[in-house]
């Protein structure tokens, strides 16, 4: 759960849990950062990724979570669409 607690304060910009978690430099924390007006995430992860001996572009990403770093998970239409055509609605 560290790693999805590492996500939120990134994107939140709390920044003081960021530090006292100490989170491990991923792909995904570093996307996420790159997302952000806050440089201090960035840089902060790629210095450690380096300090570590991690090539940060090559840093695994978080199992499963992949679809969950979209902006919008929400539907855009408050309706479902489905194959609708004449005589669908007909009791046969």
């Amino acid at each position: 759960m560290l790693p999805q607690i590492a996500i939120t304060c990134v994107l939140c910009d709390y920044q003081s849990l960021y530090e006292r978690i100490n989170p491990t430099p991923r792909k995904s924390l570093i996307e996420v950062a790159r997302r952000i007006e806050n440089p201090f995430y960035l840089q902060d992860l790629e210095k450690r990724a380096t300090e570590q001996g991690l090539e940060w572009e090559y840093l695994g990403p978080i199992d499963g979570t992949g679809a969950t770093l979209v902006a919008d998970l929400e539907p855009t239409t408050d309706h479902v669409r489905g194959a609708i055509y004449p005589g669908a609605m007909n009791d046969s």
